[in-house]
């Protein structure tokens, strides 16, 4: 890496990225002409060397006695990723920023976002208004570095940002795996099953990780079934799972929507959840109108929100300081009805 005796310029984020000053200008302001692979290599190049904006305004900050500047936490975004404000697992996240927020006279703001390759980031994170973000969702990489060039500082809560350099705030979801898995087994199933989304997205990784390590403790590491769903076509997954004739007695699962799909299968086919299959879904509550057919181990997500803004509060005050990754084990039964 090229070390700088004086602030680097766009110039010098040019050559470290391998490209044009024009094509630097374009991916820091987000353009559509740039591919996602371009505007990604440029803003790797930017953390690295260092390089900061200045088109950003200046805001005034109090001071302190001494006349050095005391950083606060004003006012703050929460974006959600390709999720809804309503969604079981992130809608306890915002309200958790909400609270701590009005407890330190924090002002909050909330949008939407569409991490698709083309996709503009909110302009709101470009005001001079705005002090920090909350970002929640579907998270990547790409979206991590492309807030993280704006120059604010972001806290990833509810769920992993990989290997992006920001501080995240999220559940042992591993452990959520591995409890769901360990009640099967204490209520002597021995026909057990994990339900999942493709095993593709950081969570559903580590939820299977969890179920793998309870088995393996258990001795039954030989006799895992991992029954992996796409999008659209939970009922239809349900039913085919459900004719088989070895069909599981137990199911972990991770994901609400899951749950209750195979839930309402099962009653569509004279069958009982709890009776004919025991449920444990991972992802809180289940969907607005869904029967409470099935247990759930609910996540701490008002407390990952509190978190962030903490965290968001810790970055303003030490922004040198290197990124982490705080895990929160709050874990709760809710069981079915």
């Amino acid at each position: 890496m090229t070390k700088f005796t004086k602030q680097p310029n766009m110039r010098d984020l040019a050559k470290a990225a391998g490209v044009s000053l024009a094509t630097v200008s374009l991916a820091l302001r987000d353009h559509r002409s740039i591919p996602l692979e371009t505007r990604n290599r440029v803003l790797r190049a930017q953390r690295d060397i260092g390089y900061r904006l200045s088109g950003r305004p200046r805001v005034e900050r109090p001071r302190s006695s001494a006349g050095t500047a005391t950083p606060t936490l004003r006012s703050l975004v929460f974006i959600l990723a390709d999720r809804s404000f309503d969604h079981p697992t992130y809608a306890p996240v915002l309200q958790g920023v909400v609270a701590a927020s009005q407890d330190a006279d924090i002002r909050v703001q909330t949008c939407a976002f569409a991490s698709d390759a083309g996709g503009e980031l909110p302009a709101v994170v470009r005001s001079d208004e705005v002090d920090g973000i909350v970002l929640s969702g579907n998270v990547t990489d790409a979206v991590c570095l492309r807030l993280a060039a704006i120059g604010l500082p972001v806290v990833v809560a509810g769920t992993y940002a990989l290997d992006a350099e920001v501080d995240q705030v999220t559940n042992d979801i591993a452990l959520l795996g591995r409890m769901a898995t360990r009640r099967h087994l204490a209520a002597h199933h021995r026909h057990i099953a994990l339900l999942t989304y493709a095993l593709t997205e950081h969570y559903q990784r580590c939820v299977w990780s969890g179920y793998l390590d309870a088995l393996d403790a258990a001795g039954f590491a030989t006799e895992t079934r991992v029954l992996t769903c796409a999008h659209g076509s939970e009922r239809a997954l349900a039913a085919s799972v459900i004719a088989s004739p070895d069909a599981p007695t137990a199911l972990v699962v991770s994901d609400a929507g899951l749950a209750d799909a195979y839930a309402m299968e099962l009653l569509a086919r004279g069958r009982e959840p709890g009776r004919d299959c025991e449920i444990v879904t991972l992802a809180g509550q289940a969907p607005r109108g869904a029967p409470r057919a099935y247990a759930s181990l609910l996540i701490g997500g008002e407390s990952i929100g509190r978190m962030a803004v903490a965290k968001l509060q810790d970055r303003l005050a030490q922004p040198a300081r290197r990124p982490v990754v705080s895990m929160i084990r709050e874990l709760a039964w809710i069981e079915a009805t």
